[in-house]
């Protein structure tokens, strides 16, 4: 399974990414099948949604659907795993 991380706005540091990485080699054990697993992270910059700033997206590609999430947070970690 392929993880592809990509940061729209924002530096994603390499702790953060291992922490993807650990947290998203369980998906294997829900869907067996998944090839590849897309995250961005991304930062907005308007003041009025300074709670809800750093977003963050997971799509994961299958031989069937499309799962795709997303969630939005102060905190990219606490976004990531909402």
């Amino acid at each position: 399974m392929d993880i592809v991380v990509t940061g729209r706005h924002v530096n994603v540091s390499d702790r953060f990414r291992q922490h993807i990485t650990e947290q998203l080699a369980k998906v294997t054990q829900l869907a067996p099948r998944t090839r590849r697993v897309e995250v961005m992270v991304s930062h907005e910059p308007n003041r009025r949604q300074a709670k809800a700033c750093e977003r963050v997206e997971i799509t994961c590609h299958d031989k069937g659907p499309v799962v795709r999430a997303e969630a939005s947070a102060d905190d990219k970690t606490v976004a990531f795993d909402h």
